[in-house]
């Protein structure tokens, strides 16, 4: 196995080795731990603060690093378990960037298999402004406004603006009450977008606010949405000989559903449902044809 590991799109390094010599890299890290009289986490940690902050570790330990990744959870389908499951038959690729809503991405590649993610992640042409070129992540303008202001700007709706643009196409500046809320703490700001933001202690407590109302909001739904399972649970065994979240249900069951659906959706102004319908606490994930979605869609319309 080969196993590289890029820092904000730069190559840190690369490391080739087989199944005993990752117990070696593991050993290697207790070792460290044990004479620092902390844990070989608390090491492995330090490091990647170290790497995340300055694209290296100053004090030289990338390599106790690789014991840290390699006890990572792979996240793919096709080769479960963790990293260290795979050290003798694959080659990993490792993109580890702070800016990212997800901190380290895990490519993985049969050996001697070019990376495809690499040259899409340097790609930068979907970052650049639509009217004036810039690239908006250099320039520290990652942000999400309101669906219906984006809409009224850039009815296309693909691409990025910077601020600048933005407020030239909509006539005016940028107030807080134009941002939706999502968790933009880890993301660095121009001073410009700071501006319109407004007091960060009011946009951390909007955004909390937000994520406690949406959490409230979802297990009620999912609780009718399971109610709504069990009324009709019989009736899919009978017909088709499978449970809720075993696949596909039949046009006819989902006809009987369909107005109890919509009913669930409106109550609780729900425009995610189906999302949540694939997430279902107990029902387990429900499947959807394209037909059902754009009847259900066309319903709550």
């Amino acid at each position: 196995m080969t196993i590289n590991i890029f820092v904000n799109g730069n190559k840190l390094f690369d490391w080739t080795g087989n199944a005993e010599d990752a117990e070696e890299l593991d050993k290697a890290l207790r070792e460290v731990a044990h004479n620092h009289g902390v844990t070989p986490e608390q090491v492995a940690d330090r490091v990647l603060e170290d790497v995340l902050e300055h694209g290296r570790s100053e004090s030289g330990g990338e390599m106790l690093l690789m014991s840290k990744l390699l006890s990572y959870p792979t996240g793919h389908p096709d080769h479960p378990g963790l990293c260290r499951d795979y050290v003798e038959a694959l080659d990993l690729y490792f993109y580890i960037d702070q800016s990212k809503r997800i901190p380290i991405l895990i490519e993985i590649t049969p050996k001697g298999a070019p990376p495809i993610w690499l040259a899409e992640m340097k790609d930068r042409s979907s970052f650049l402004c639509l009217d004036c070129g810039v690239d908006t992540g250099a320039i520290d303008e990652e942000y999400r406004v309101t669906n219906e202001l984006w809409a009224r700007a850039n009815p296309d709706r693909a691409g990025m603006l910077c601020i600048g643009c933005l407020e030239k196409r909509l006539g005016r500046e940028l107030t807080p009450d134009d941002f939706r809320c999502w968790d933009d703490r880890d993301h660095p700001k121009s001073e410009r977008l700071l501006k319109r933001l407004g007091d960060s202690r009011k946009r951390e407590a909007k955004f909390e606010e937000a994520v406690e109302a949406s959490k409230r909001f979802t297990e009620t739904m999912q609780r009718e949405l399971d109610a709504l399972w069990a009324r009709y649970a019989d009736d899919l065994r009978r017909e088709s000989g499978r449970d809720f979240g075993d696949g596909d249900f039949s046009d006819e069951i989902f006809s009987r559903l369909l107005q109890d659906l919509i009913w669930v959706a409106r109550t609780h102004r729900a425009d995610n449902i189906i999302a949540v319908l694939k997430e279902c606490a107990v029902a387990g994930p429900i499947t959807l044809t394209e037909d059902q979605v754009r009847r259900l869609t066309h319903g709550l319309n």
